[in-house]
């Protein structure tokens, strides 16, 4: 493999994990441990298997780790437990999620470590890395058939979530507990406070521009017209690949339209410089809300999603105060050119702080 292959194929097997785990969300755990055919086992033992497949070839054959112990190498190798024994040594579903989850964060440390070094035979050819993708597909495939057509759709009511403090903050807690999605939220939400220059056109059409009420609106309506295009373009050529780069680019070109439209004394040029900060806007949000959407489970998405509303919301508004403020205590183009810059920064410096977002290839499969 090329680098560029091998990133995008680390990237598949996160995805592959995620959603792996992910299956376990939404059922009880009288669902998850029952054999619901005599020839499948229960869906947690696939989700343990899978992890446990995995860590067994990558760091006790690989890297000589003493990592899992005998009762796990007895119930998932498929030889030692027949399926008809596997419901009984299954432990409790929250028990399980938090070893898959612990297991797949250290092995994806591990991946890059073998991976740079390349000694060990299994690693030739990335032969270990496509042998554990593979394994994952097939377990999933036979999950979803499990889950499809063996379990009743209306087997049974999802349980209502009693009304409590930690209910209503769990969406802020996965916010958290989820690198991709902080890093998507936290981004365009300190883009959006330090690139507030919409905020100021009205000083700008009328102390720099000249361009009197009419050229206020023309100004007001460039961006609106740039992030129009930019949707339409994006609803015939949806984005398939490198999406994390997309969106840090959006944010980047947002902040550079920013400067330009700070400089400038032209009309037109301020024109065009707020049809690109529009259609930039645009496109980092689209990536933003797919990623938020995409990376998060049925259970709590409406909890996420209000987190994420409340945060850019707040921050449009404190973004205009903030602007406002600098703009009264610089003037309005060190304001805008300050503001612009810093977006840039931002940018950059969220490559730094969550490099696993900036990796992102594709857009995660729906949560199960």
């Amino acid at each position: 493999m090329t680098e560029s292959d091998r990133e995008f194929a680390l990237d598949r097997l996160a995805e592959l994990q995620r959603q792996t785990l992910s299956l376990l969300a939404g059922h009880d755990d009288t669902t998850c441990r029952r054999q619901h055919h005599p020839e499948l086992s229960p869906l947690s033992w696939h989700v343990g298997h899978c992890a446990f497949v995995e860590t067994h070839w990558l760091r006790e054959r690989v890297r000589g780790e003493a990592v899992l112990g005998a009762p796990h190498h007895t119930l998932y190798l498929p030889e030692n437990t027949p399926k008809t024994r596997r419901p009984a040594g299954l432990p409790p579903r929250a028990d399980l999620a938090g070893w898959v989850e612990t297991l797949q964060a250290e092995n994806r440390r591990a991946w890059r470590e073998v991976l740079a070094d390349g000694a060990h035979p299994l690693l030739r050819d990335d032969y270990l890395l496509r042998f554990v993708i593979q394994h994952y597909c097939q377990h999933l495939e036979t999950l979803r058939m499990l889950l499809r057509r063996l379990i009743p759709a209306d087997a049974a009511p999802p349980a209502r979530v009693p009304l409590s403090w930690r209910n209503l903050l769990s969406g802020l807690a996965f916010v958290r507990s989820r690198p991709v999605v902080l890093g998507a939220i936290s981004m365009d939400l300190f883009a959006v406070l330090f690139g507030g220059a919409t905020a100021l056109l009205p000083a700008y059409a009328g102390d720099i521009l000249h361009a009197g009420p009419l050229g206020l609106g023309f100004l007001r309506t460039a961006s609106g017209i740039g992030a129009a295009l930019c949707g339409l373009t994006l609803a015939l050529h949806p984005i398939q690949r490198h999406v994390g780069r997309w969106m840090f680019g959006g944010v980047a070109v947002f902040g550079l339209a920013t400067v330009v439209f700070g400089v400038s004394t032209s009309l037109w040029l301020s024109l065009a410089a707020l049809t690109v900060l529009g259609a930039a806007d645009m496109l980092s949000v689209y990536v933003r809300q797919m990623l938020v959407q995409l990376s998060t489970p049925d259970a709590i998405r409406g909890r996420v999603s209000a987190v994420n509303s409340v945060f850019i919301g707040a921050s449009n508004e404190v973004g205009e105060f903030e602007s406002g403020v600098t703009a009264a205590w610089w003037g309005v183009v060190p304001a805008v050119l300050v503001g612009g810059a810093a977006t840039m920064l931002v940018a950059w410096a969220w490559t730094r702080l969550f490099p696993g977002l900036w990796r992102i290839y594709r857009f995660p499969g729906p949560e199960a």
